[in-house]
């Protein structure tokens, strides 16, 4: 009886996470979401890259932007490329659970304009569940994983899969929001993640979100 019951509870959480990811993609999905996230994220996103742009300009670097949504991270790129020039040894793969998000990201990477940018080629777009990612292990020198982390049903999953698909010397970017979870909680799911790492919680302007740099 007592298995039974554990089984019909665990069916249950499943279920239950499985509805919470139809509803984060239907509501990224919404038309109505995707045309004004620009205008409501964009400038507090650029205050979280802006923590980790020095780190990346140096290399040649195989990026993952977790959780890419409209492409901020790559318009924040293109931003910093009018003041130092173009860069294409920067290959951005940027993966989001939402094909309407895409959608937009793809139509601004045919935006052609005067402004230096990164090569249509150099830039990948994903649509997959970021519990569930379809690379290789040890891939990635970089990831952006910013105020993305927070939508998954399965936190555990999806930071072992940024372990995984993470190179041993990789730097990652991680926001999440403070009212979803505690700062020492998150840094002890952290450690259980990421073995032999380095975690370090920044200061930015954001009032609303942990930003830690992880190495």
């Amino acid at each position: 009886m007592m298995e039974k019951k554990e089984s019909k509870e665990s069916k249950e959480r499943i279920e239950k996470k499985k509805k919470k990811k139809i509803e984060i993609i239907d509501s990224y999905n919404s038309k109505s979401y995707t045309e004004i996230y620009d205008r409501r994220y964009k400038s507090i996103q650029f205050e979280k890259f802006e923590s980790f742009w020095g780190s990346t300009k140096e290399k040649a670097i195989l990026l993952l932007d977790y959780g890419c949504g409209t492409g901020l991270l790559w318009d924040f790129y293109n931003s910093k490329y009018q003041i130092i020039g173009h860069n294409e040894r920067i290959r951005f793969i940027s993966i989001d659970i939402s094909n309407g998000m895409l959608k937009i990201f793809k139509k601004k990477m045919k935006i052609v304009d005067n402004s230096p940018k990164l090569h249509f080629n150099d830039v990948h777009l994903v649509c997959c569940d970021g519990e569930h990612l379809p690379f290789r292990s040890k891939r990635f020198e970089y990831i952006y994983a910013i105020t993305s982390l927070q939508n998954l049903s399965n936190l555990d999953l999806g930071l072992k899969e940024l372990g995984r698909v993470k190179e041993k010397s990789a730097i990652i970017a991680i926001s999440y929001l403070k009212k979803k979870i505690s700062k020492d909680l998150l840094i002890k799911t952290f450690e259980k993640s990421f073995e032999g790492v380095h975690i370090k919680l920044l200061k930015t302007k954001s009032s609303e979100d942990w930003v830690f740099k992880i190495c």
